[in-house]
């Protein structure tokens, strides 16, 4: 008796892994589908936008405006204040 109830419930539990398992499978069918779409809007945007194009410059290739670093070059020139006063106070 006790070997039949055991039985009935390893059939059971087995019933219950194999719908989990479909629905596993189901669900990932569903995803490969949805990611196969989605790499194809991707690859059609990329055309759309022209992916083949030659890449924007990188950044370091990028030229300065014209006096961009002015401002470096007027701080360099300003004098240093005294390293024996407070620097923002004046000294009394």
């Amino acid at each position: 008796q006790q070997a039949t109830r055991e039985r009935s419930q390893i059939a059971a539990r087995l019933q219950a892994m194999r719908s989990q398992n479909d629905l596993i499978v189901q669900e990932a069918a569903e995803l490969r589908g949805k990611f196969r779409h989605s790499l194809q809007l991707l690859k059609a945007y990329q055309e759309r936008i022209g992916h083949n194009a030659e890449p924007p410059p990188a950044a370091e290739s990028i030229a300065e405006p014209p006096g961009a670093g002015a401002a470096d070059e007027v701080i360099s020139t300003l004098p240093a204040p005294p390293l024996d006063q407070p620097q923002g106070r004046e000294a009394r």
